[in-house]
């Protein structure tokens, strides 16, 4: 929580928001311009300044700060600086932060890109496997160009599939990779099945059907082992892991190595032709949402608790749609619209409407669905959206501005007034509200306010 506390006893962790200390520990942590994580150790914070602090797991050299943390706690309590590069000085022009499961990598103003902490798949892009304990590097390096030439430039956007891997967009419009490649997920024609299962340079992620390079890509958005690129012509290619659909070009990928290693075009609603007028993409981990221009949404890939929306429970079979469907509309009824955005997590969403409301589909268990209803029998959800009530189950929530997961079943919602309400599960305090869920159904499925 990076308060200087280690919590270690009862429910390992604060109910209510403690503030985070500033560096060594004194004052309060201020100047943040944005957040990352490792998902459930690490935390490093983005400064307006440029510089990056970090706090939390520290064993394989995630804090950057020079220093593996390999006996007592294992990490730093409150935040430290991440050093430059080879330990010279602090890191600085940073832009943006993308993390793994163990490591973090920062998109430079520059154009280059910056790796620290665990580097055993070559998920630092520096060239090196780095397969001696302690397996990593805690202070940051420089990642190299395509084939170890020289160093990455040109970045334009930078993500991680959380697993061991990174992949870039260029100011050209190309893709770059590293890291982990078990399943084809670097895009470059390669299963890495064999070896260190990686390639520690970036490698340039190939056109579909392997010819030439992929061009034309806006974004990109991870689930697993894959990777989708959303296209400036509003249609999206996919590569990586596809057992359940992920790719969303109509197979399932179930022999061999699971996967494409090279881009395949998603195909269009019930497999007709190509997808067209996607906004944005995201995901929940084992599949993916593309908000439309329509303000509708299409949904591909793992759907065994409902969470592709179509009124289906996937479980049978591959468990999922490797075609977009439809969500549909609440209770059932048209399909879903007047999304601004979509958040994923775990087997569920939650779409973010223009309205400032709230709907979600998918993984209910622990409430993350926000509509008063713990889904505690078989399938555990709901598979078309429901609409998240108010605070205390009165009414419907409203004034959402912002919408985010983390990753384990929780959603907290960023309200115009500046406050934050959240629901699901809150076994550990995630809630915020001051209570630990330590009883079955161990959380809450009405959004609850955020203490100050």
């Amino acid at each position: 929580l990076g308060n200087g506390t280690f919590y270690r006893t009862g429910n390992e962790g604060s109910a209510t928001p403690v503030p985070v200390s500033g560096g060594g520990g004194t004052g309060t942590l201020t100047g943040v311009a944005s957040l990352a994580s490792t998902g459930a150790k690490t935390f490093c914070a983005l400064l307006t300044s440029g510089g990056v602090d970090c706090w939390g797991y520290g064993l394989d050299g995630e804090l950057g700060n020079g220093t593996f943390y390999t006996t007592g706690d294992d990490g730093s309590a409150s935040p430290v600086q991440v050093a430059g590069v080879g330990g010279v000085g602090t890191l600085g022009g940073v832009q943006a932060l993308a993390s793994d499961s163990n490591g973090f990598c920062a998109l430079l103003t520059s154009g280059g890109v910056d790796c620290w902490g665990d580097g055993e798949y070559g998920e630092l892009g520096d060239g090196t496997f780095h397969t001696t304990s302690p397996f990593g590097s805690a202070t940051p390096v420089q990642v190299e160009g395509v084939g170890g030439s020289g160093t990455l430039g040109n970045v334009q956007s930078l993500s991680s599939d959380g697993i061991g891997s990174y992949c870039v967009v260029l100011t050209s419009g190309t893709v770059d990779c590293w890291g982990y490649g078990r399943f084809g997920e670097l895009g470059n024609g390669t299963f890495y099945t064999t070896g260190n299962g990686g390639s520690a340079s970036p490698v340039q992620v190939t056109g579909v059907s392997g010819s030439g390079t992929l061009g034309g890509v806006a974004s990109l958005t991870a689930a697993g082992d894959s990777y989708c690129a959303l296209l400036t012509s509003t249609g999206a290619d996919c590569w990586g892991y596809g057992f359940y659909g992920e790719l969303g070009d109509g197979t399932f990928y179930t022999t061999g190595n699971d996967g494409s290693a090279i881009p395949v075009q998603v195909v269009g609603v019930g497999g007709t032709g190509t997808l067209t007028g996607a906004a944005s993409l995201d995901s929940d981990g084992n599949g993916y949402c593309a908000g439309l221009s329509s303000q509708a949404a299409d949904c591909w890939g793992n759907g065994d608790n409902g969470q592709l929306g179509d009124g289906t429970f996937y479980t049978t079979g591959n468990q999922g749609s490797a075609s977009p469907v439809q969500v549909e509309g609440v209770g059932g009824t048209g399909t879903l619209a007047g999304v601004a955005t979509l958040g994923g997590d775990l087997g569920t969403y939650c779409a973010d409407l223009a309205s400032s409301g709230v709907d979600c589909w998918g993984y209910g268990f622990y409430g993350e669905l926000g509509n008063g209803t713990f889904y505690s029998t078989s399938p555990d959800g709901s598979a078309t959206p429901v609409t998240a009530v108010g605070v205390g189950g009165s009414g419907t929530l409203s004034g959402i501005t912002a919408l985010k997961g983390d990753g384990a079943e929780t959603y907290c919602g960023l309200l115009s007034s500046g406050g934050v309400d959240c629901w699901g599960n809150g076994f550990r305090g995630e809630l915020g509200n001051g209570v630990f869920y330590t009883t079955t159904p161990l959380g809450s499925a009405d959004p609850v306010q955020v203490l100050g």
